[in-house]
């Protein structure tokens, strides 16, 4: 089984998450805080895998002297 992409794991967790709004087993202010607790993780997931992925890529000449977290700090938090 191939690894779920964060993207993907949000889209399936956020479509769970409006069924059960859609049928009245969640409140719309429960929603609301869970859908925000989703994004949150997929936002971490996102980290980590983009991490991994630079730890496990090829290094380019110009980021010889760099950790997969500098990495991940100079590119994606500006």
């Amino acid at each position: 089984m191939s690894k779920q992409t964060a993207v993907d794991w949000f889209s399936e967790n956020a479509w769970e998450l409006t069924t059960k709004l859609m049928s009245k087993e969640i409140t719309i202010g429960r929603y609301a805080v869970l859908y925000f607790e989703l994004h949150k993780q997929a936002r971490k997931m996102e980290e980590e895998q983009i991490i991994e992925s630079f730890k496990h890529g090829e290094y380019p000449p110009l980021f010889v002297n760099f950790n997969a977290e500098e990495y991940y700090n100079e590119t994606y938090k500006k």
